[in-house]
C-alpha cells in the first residue's frame, strides 16, 4: 500500500516568547499560516522502517542517531 501526504510548510507571521514553564520550556504566542507547498511524504507498507531524504534540499540522514531519533518521534504519534 502506498500513501502520499503533503507536509505543508508553516510560516510564522509573528512569534512572541511570553515566559517559561516549570520544565524550562518557553511559552509562546504565535500567528502562523500554512502554505500549499511543503515536503511530500511517501509511506510504503513495509516491515522495515527506513527514512530516505531526496531532492534538491534533501539532507543526508545516514547518521544512525538521526534516524533513531526520527523513528522514535514518529512512533510516538502512531
Amino acid at each position: 500500500m502506498l500513501n502520499k501526504q503533503l507536509a505543508k510548510a508553516k510560516i510564522n507571521l509573528c512569534l512572541h516568547v511570553t515566559g517559561q514553564n516549570m520544565e524550562g520550556y518557553h511559552l509562546l504566542d504565535s500567528l502562523v499560516a500554512f502554505a500549499n507547498y511543503g515536503d511530500e511524504l511517501v509511506f510504503h507498507d513495509n516491515e522495515k522502517i527506513e527514512i530516505v531524504s531526496e531532492g534538491e534540499f534533501g539532507e543526508d540522514l545516514s547518521n544512525i542517531k538521526i534516524q533513531k531519533n526520527i523513528i522514535n518521534l514518529s512512533l510516538i504519534h502512531i
